[in-house]
C-alpha cells in the first residue's frame, strides 16, 4: 500500500471515534414495588437487584463488578438514614425501597462490565438524580463512549425518584456509575437490548472500511498490472 493510502486508513479510524446517539427517558414513581424487586434474566437481558442479583466486587451471571468508595445499603426507617457495613448514613433511600440498593459516596465508582456480551440499553431506579452523579456507558475495552450526569435526566429532580432508561444507538459492554458528592442512590440496573437496531462499535466500523478500502486498491493495482501486460 501506497503512503497516500495509508493516511486515508488513519484518518478512517480517527473519524470514527464519535460518541453515540443516546435517548434517556425517565418515569418518576412512588415506589411501587415492582419498580424495586425485579431480578434475574429476562428474555433479553439481565436485572441486578443487590439482593438476589448483583454483587459489590467480583463476578455474577458473566458480569465483572468492582467497586470504589461504594457500597451495599438498606433503608432503616425513613427517607433519610440508610447505613451499611461502613456505618455510613448521608445517602437517600430510593422512595418505596426497601431492599438493598447501591449508595456510592463521595469520589466513589461503581464499574459493572461483560466485555462478551453487548447491550444498547442500560436501565436502573435512581433515588435522588443530582448533578454530581455520573453515569459512563463502555465499550468492550472499558472506555466511555457516552456519559450523562442527574442533570441531563429530565423529570427526575432533588427527592424524585424514578426509573431511568438510556437506549444506545451503539452497542456496550457496560457502565460505570461514579459520584463527585454524596451521594449515588441507585437499584435494580438493568443490562438489555431493546431493539435489534444497534450499530456496530466505531471501531468496527473502522476496520469494514480499511477492509473494504484494502481489496479495492488491491483490485486497482491488479486491473493496473493487466492492463500494462495486455498494452504489451
Amino acid at each position: 500500500m501506497n503512503k497516500k493510502f495509508c493516511a486515508l486508513l488513519s484518518a478512517a479510524l480517527v473519524t470514527f471515534t464519535a460518541n453515540a446517539a443516546v435517548t434517556v427517558s425517565s418515569t418518576a414513581t412512588a415506589g411501587s414495588a415492582s419498580v424495586y424487586t425485579a431480578s434475574g434474566t429476562t428474555p433479553n437481558g439481565i436485572v441486578f437487584n443487590f439482593d438476589t442479583t448483583g454483587t459489590l466486587s467480583g463476578t455474577a451471571n458473566g458480569f465483572t463488578f468492582s467497586n470504589n468508595n461504594a457500597f451495599l445499603s438498606t433503608k432503616v426507617s425513613q427517607i433519610y438514614g440508610p447505613t451499611n457495613v461502613q456505618g455510613l448514613t448521608n445517602a437517600a433511600t430510593p422512595v418505596g425501597d426497601t431492599s438493598n440498593f447501591l449508595a456510592i459516596y463521595a469520589g466513589g465508582v461503581e464499574t459493572i462490565q461483560n466485555a462478551a456480551n453487548a447491550y444498547n440499553t442500560l436501565s436502573l431506579y435512581w433515588g435522588t438524580p443530582d448533578s454530581f452523579n455520573a453515569i459512563d456507558l463502555l465499550d468492550a475495552a472499558g472506555n466511555s463512549i457516552y456519559s450523562i450526569t442527574g442533570a441531563d435526566v429530565a423529570g427526575l429532580s432533588g427527592m424524585t425518584s424514578g426509573l431511568v432508561s438510556l437506549t444506545s444507538s451503539q452497542s456496550f459492554y457496560g457502565a460505570k456509575f461514579s459520584s463527585s458528592s454524596s451521594a449515588f442512590e441507585l437499584d435494580n440496573i438493568g443490562f438489555s437490548n431493546t431493539s435489534a437496531s444497534a450499530v456496530p462499535e466505531p471501531a468496527s466500523w473502522a476496520m469494514m472500511m480499511i477492509g473494504f478500502g484494502a481489496m479495492g486498491y488491491a483490485m486497482r493495482r491488479r486491473s493496473v498490472r493487466f492492463g500494462a501486460h495486455t498494452a504489451a
